[in-house]
């Protein structure tokens, strides 16, 4: 059949044009190597019918793999099951389920949980013996007092259940030993019950308590102590999201005594006073929440060393957070608002303090207070829309005053106050690089942008603040003040607008303050250093930037000014773009210089651009000589089908010409091709060719036949 084929083939060729012949030759060809294909795949025939298997199960592994739905039924069922277990996914217990040889009988259940509590194991065990812990189940205040007992100075987990208990007195943690004591979230309530307390922690190696609610409604004293927590040997307590309700005046929500203490995530609400920090140090207050209490937020009285951050303080009686006597805080990243009176108040001999980033807005009269005391930093706070001073120093020396925002205070009273007031013998004090705007006082007060109010503030200096739109941008009834002269930098150029192309050369512009001599120049993008346009230059405000055209196309570039002799007196710029522009730009592709086309046939021209072409023209040469016109205008779609006409000469000289139809002297010429006229000769060019590869179509077929018998 496939020698019929192929002599059919042959036959055909003969009576149509050459690109038919051409086709006939592939034909023939792939009849030929499919013949090959079939012969050579029997020949080599495998015989897989007994492989072995290669991924037999190993029955002799004794090792039973359980998904973590089956280790909740385990643990559910009560299964006592010695076998070493795997868990995907998770650590590998050498021993899982614990069984009663391993663990007492009573507790073997719980022992198989799962979970381990990162805190303890951080505590000094190990993971396995977190595993292996001892862990009550308790009801009831009783329950709780026994396990404290039986676990005694080692390790345990007392887990409240989902429900209340009520107490009739303090729930102790005085054995000595490290604890996890914790609920089922706000489903697990412990109802104080009376005047007293909820948790008693005073001898612990370590202890947390967490993910339980405490309901103190039925508190009568304002200082008693919902979590007293007076380690004796200052030994870590960590409470973590803990949630205390008060009757709206009673109580100390979280009081601790003692040092190294973590209190986080906790929600505490309507008490006395949120979380007080007493004569304690090097504590951690992180993520916590201060709502609507009846005296401060959070209350640091003579603490020294601790972190006070990232914690929400707001709708308290008076301060959001409160320090008296209490030096070397870092008080960062707090929200201090609507609270009565200020947001994060200084008071008596709290001295070198770190407050930086803090917000405090709405609240009734400041957002930051400083009151006697000393040699504080207040940087980088926001302090806008309260009702008296943004920040207020009264009878505090030696404060830094710098980089903060106090916008939109002194809000309407009678008062002289806005954005940065200074009073009493406040002295030595420095107010730099701060934005006092629009302090505006609708009532009969003035607003200041900065105030300086008494005679007795001396020496105090002030520079690079931007005071504007405030009913009094600057006042100073101080002495000896000084005024400083502080370097500062503002680029100009580029601004959001700008738009710079690669290749050219733009001004970078900008002002400066101060005595700042060179400047260095650099290039960012995203965020992230790009490359240095100028290493020292003149400070003189402008600079010519022949912009790189290796740059890549974005909306994200900065320039960065820096001081050559102290860099961190820099500005930045606003984003700015810089782009490459697309040229506009023909290429023919096709034809090219192997091309052959025949007259009467339809032939596809095929170009690339770039740019903004919108339609072109496309023409014939013919030894650099118009010969004709093939379309006057067509759109700029990278293909047109030519129908060849029958007329045009044969040559090897002809050339593709498409230019822009707007701007002709944007073009493109092909390479020289060949055109050739569509006479079909009386034979096959190359018969004897074809017809030996006929006669080798043939003999393959009588070999596959043969070799077929003989595998039979």
């Amino acid at each position: 059949m496939i020698n019929h084929a192929c002599l059919y083939l042959i036959g055909e060729v003969k009576m149509n044009n050459i690109t038919k012949k051409k086709i006939a030759l592939v034909t023939l060809g792939f009849l030929l190597g499919f013949s090959m294909i079939i012969f050579t795949n029997y020949q080599g025939k495998l015989k897989t019918d007994n492989q072995p298997n290669l991924k037999t199960p190993n029955s002799s592994q004794g090792t039973e793999i359980y998904t973590i739905a089956d280790i909740s039924i385990l643990h559910s069922n009560l299964v006592d099951k010695s076998a070493a277990e795997s868990i995907p996914g998770e650590w590998t217990f050498g021993a899982f389920p614990i069984t009663p040889s391993s663990a007492p009988d009573a507790d073997y259940e719980v022992a198989n949980m799962k979970y381990v509590d990162d805190q303890i194991a951080g505590g000094g065990y190990s993971d396995d013996e977190a595993r292996a812990a001892n862990t009550y189940n308790v009801t009831t205040e009783n329950e709780f007092n026994t396990a404290i007992t039986a676990i005694g100075t080692g390790f345990g987990i007392i887990r409240f259940y989902a429900g209340t208990i009520l107490l009739t007195a303090a729930l102790n943690v005085n054995g000595g030993g490290s604890y996890i004591i914790e609920g089922y979230g706000d489903k697990t309530i412990i109802d104080v019950g009376g005047d007293w307390k909820a948790f008693y922690v005073t001898s612990a190696e370590s202890c947390v308590l967490r993910n339980f609610k405490i309901d103190a409604t039925d508190l009568t004293w304002t200082m008693t102590r919902v979590i007293d927590v007076t380690e004796v040997s200052d030994n870590q307590v960590i409470v973590d999201n803990v949630t205390v309700m008060g009757d709206g005046s009673n109580g100390l929500g979280i009081y601790l005594g003692s040092d190294n203490c973590i209190v986080k995530n906790c929600w505490v609400q309507g008490v006395f006073r949120g979380i007080y920090l007493d004569a304690t140090s090097n504590n951690a207050i992180i993520g916590n929440t201060a709502y609507s209490n009846d005296n401060r937020g959070i209350y640091l009285s003579i603490s020294n060393y601790n972190t006070i951050n990232e914690n929400l303080s707001y709708n308290n009686s008076r301060d959001g957070i409160y320090l008296v006597g209490s030096s070397h805080n870092a008080i960062n990243g707090n929200i201090c608002r609507d609270n009565t009176y200020v947001g994060i108040y200084l008071y008596s001999s709290s001295n070198n303090n770190n407050v930086t980033g803090n917000i405090c807005y709405s609240n009734d009269e400041e957002g930051i207070y400083i009151r006697t005391s000393h040699n504080n930093t207040i940087s980088g706070n926001a302090c806008n829309a309260n009702g008296t001073n943004g920040i207020w120093l009264y009878y505090s020396d030696n404060n830094t005053i710098t980089g903060n925002t106090c916008n939109d205070n002194d809000l309407n009273d009678a008062n002289v106050f806005g954005g940065i007031f200074l009073s009493g013998d406040s002295d030595n004090n420095t107010i730099i690089e701060n934005t006092s705007n629009n302090n505006n006082n609708i009532g009969a007060g003035i607003g200041h942008g900065i105030h300086i109010a008494d005679s007795i503030c001396n020496n105090n200096r002030v520079g690079g603040n931007t005071l504007l739109g405030n009913d009094v941008n600057y006042n100073d009834s101080g002495t000896d003040t000084i005024l400083l002269d502080v370097d500062t930098y503002d680029v100009t150029a580029p601004d959001s607008s700008s738009e710079w192309e690669t290749g050219s050369t733009q001004s970078i512009t900008w002002t400066s303050t101060g005595t700042i001599s060179d400047v260095k120049i650099e290039l960012y993008k995203g965020g992230v250093f790009e490359m240095e346009i100028v290493a020292n230059t003149t400070n003189d405000g402008e600079f010519s930037w022949l912009i790189p055209t290796t740059l890549v196309d974005s909306t994200q570039y900065q320039i960065k000014i820096s001081d050559v002799a102290n860099p961190a007196t820099n500005d930045f710029s606003d984003n700015f773009e810089i782009f490459t522009s697309i040229i506009d730009s023909l290429t023919v592709t096709t034809p090219d210089s192997l091309t052959v086309w025949e007259t009467e046939t339809t032939q596809s021209i095929t170009w690339t651009s770039t740019g903004t072409i919108s339609d072109v023209k496309i023409e014939l040469y013919k030894g650099g000589v118009f010969e004709m016109e093939i379309v006057a205008s067509t759109a700029n779609d990278g293909t047109y089908n030519w129908g060849i006409p029958t007329d045009l000469e044969d040559g090897i000289d002809y050339q593709i010409r498409i230019s822009d139809v707007l701007n002709p002297a944007t073009y493109d010429e092909s390479p020289n091709f060949a055109m050739t006229s569509a006479d079909i000769p009386d034979e096959i060019p190359g018969y004897n060719l074809y017809f030996v590869i006929g006669i080798m179509c043939v003999v393959s077929v009588i070999l596959f036949k043969k070799r077929f018998k003989l595998i039979k």
